[in-house]
């Protein structure tokens, strides 16, 4: 009989990390840095990231990161900025370092556990950040650091502006149709499409990021195409 081996705990608080940091992405800069940072912390400690390291250079998402990040340190000695202001530039990227420890982590995963709990984790936060942005677009709130009631433009911003709202927005309306094409009850999905459509009235009307606006339309493109591609079997009057 085969036994079934156990996870390492720091592996486990390293998924557990990697989760939270992905939910502190629509809500919090700093709550990013913090738990990106304890994931690395605990995927150091991993016996199992140790015992793989040889993924890091032929996993192709891995070592595509690697070598961007790569290439932009090489950069520095021939920046025309400042040292100081070239390094600072170059850390902005080093999440890209993070990409190839996430792989290791989640590599050997058993279960789908953590992938539903990573889905609907950022459906969750994600929605709370459309929430509240539509609240501040009405004048019932005025949440958040980049929020400013005085300025039109400005109204529905609330932890982001307008660019990375507008992507991540974008990015719940294409999470949103793809929940309810899964969802198993009507209720379910009609609630899921409403929040497709809110998403996408946020970023087209109330957002004002063209970033955000040309994803969301690209989105919806591609979701009007495999809706059409599924109905291909279906009469010509089901799917008109």
């Amino acid at each position: 009989m085969q036994l079934i081996k156990k996870d390492s705990y720091p592996l486990i608080l390293a998924r557990a990390f990697a989760l939270v940091a992905l939910i502190a992405v629509p809500l919090s800069t700093a709550g990013v840095n913090i738990a990106a940072g304890l994931f690395m912390l605990c995927a150091l400690l991993s016996p199992e990231v140790w015992r793989n390291w040889r993924v890091l250079f032929t996993d192709r998402v891995s070592l595509a990161a690697l070598l961007l990040f790569g290439g932009l340190a090489v950069s520095l000695a021939y920046t025309s900025a400042d040292h100081k202001h070239a390094v600072d530039f170059l850390m902005k990227y080093r999440k890209l370092l993070y990409l190839p420890f996430l792989i290791l982590v989640f590599r050997d995963c058993r279960t789908t556990a953590w992938t539903t709990a990573a889905k609907w984790s950022m459906f969750g936060s994600l929605t709370l950040l459309l929430l509240l942005s539509c609240t501040n677009y009405a004048g019932w709130t005025s949440i958040g650091s980049w929020h400013s009631a005085e300025d039109p433009v400005r109204r529905a911003w609330v932890f982001k502006d307008h660019i990375a709202a507008g992507v991540l927005t974008a990015l719940l309306f294409y999470l949103s149709i793809t929940l309810a094409r899964d969802a198993r009850t009507p209720l379910a999905k009609v609630a899921l499409y409403v929040v497709a459509l809110l998403a996408a009235i946020n970023v087209l009307v109330m957002m004002q990021g063209r970033t955000g606006q040309v994803l969301v339309m690209l989105f919806i493109v591609i979701f009007v195409v495999s809706r059409l591609m599924a109905l291909r079997a279906m009469s010509r009057a089901m799917r008109w």
